[in-house]
């Protein structure tokens, strides 16, 4: 089997472990609904999952069913008040865009946000960073791929939304658009596969704002050269990969502009500063 195969074999997999999941809830919100008690609707799939998980984050409420009654033949759901959460921004580009740099920059403009960044942020994903990053490893593209998916899970889980619940705004270098651009498109396994496996990483989590640095190959290579230390084993992929990268983040940028905001990475740090700080102060603003 091929390794795009490979890819969309193991989806498939991961969607029937979720699809047994969802058939039990469904069975234990049934003995609820019986019961003549309010339950709370979690089996949701697929895109309208990810879209009702983008709106309580956005909108700040929890999406919940009805009484057993209404429960009957479809979902009746009401919109509840939930303690204001956090805002979460991200940072994506190519390496050598200036991610780090304008990172450090916005904390000094909104000290209020923390900083987090992928993968890493809390130890176990710390633990795979080391790994994906070692050039002395020899890492399958799937595995690769699957190991980014479990260090953002578990940062999720263990320290993001936590954060975010508590209404903390995240500033977050990296997140699922990384996986899309490098694993999905450059690596050849496909942008929906690997959306579909983040989405069960993530439960659906969505950024409020994402800025994309957008940069040419050449730039970024140049300033990699005048780093200290040797290159990592994804620093070391050749030209053409990181060109298939830089396509990838037009494209998921030019299908979510409301989203992702695009910067001149080009300019010098103070001007993308200043429109990544316009661009953050509108969304932490917008409460």
């Amino acid at each position: 089997m091929d390794t795009l195969g490979d890819a969309a074999g193991g989806v498939a997999r991961v969607g029937g472990a979720v699809g047994e999941q969802r058939r039990r809830e469904r069975a234990g919100r049934l003995a609820l609904a019986r019961a003549g008690r309010p339950v709370e609707e979690v089996g949701v799939r697929g895109r309208a999952r990810r879209r009702q998980g983008g709106a309580e984050h956005r909108a700040r409420v929890r999406m919940h069913g009805g009484s057993g009654k209404e429960l009957g033949d479809r979902h009746a759901w009401e919109a509840s008040e939930v303690p204001p959460c956090g805002k979460l921004i991200t940072l994506e580009g190519l390496d050598g865009s200036g991610k780090t740099t304008l990172a450090a920059g916005l904390v000094a403009a909104f000290p209020a946000l923390t900083l987090l960044r992928e993968p890493g942020g809390v130890a176990l994903a710390e633990r795979v960073r080391a790994l994906v990053t070692d050039p002395a490893l020899e890492v399958d593209p799937r595995a690769e791929a699957l190991l980014y998916a479990a260090a953002r899970a578990q940062l999720v889980a263990e320290k993001l939304r936590p954060l975010l619940a508590g209404g903390q705004d995240v500033l977050l270098d990296r997140f699922l658009d990384s996986s899309l651009a490098y694993q999905g498109a450059a690596r050849g396994l496909g942008v929906g596969e690997i959306r579909a496996i983040n989405a069960f990483a993530t439960g659906g989590l969505v950024p409020d704002r994402t800025l994309l640095l957008r940069v040419d190959v050449a730039t970024g290579r140049r300033r990699q050269a005048g780093r200290t230390g040797a290159p990592d084993r994804l620093e070391r992929e050749p030209e053409a990969f990181f060109a298939a990268v830089g396509a990838a983040y037009d494209a998921l940028a030019a299908a979510e502009p409301d989203r992702i905001v695009v910067l001149d990475a080009s300019a010098i740090p103070a001007a993308v500063l200043a429109e990544a700080r316009r661009a953050v102060g509108a969304v932490l603003t917008d409460r």
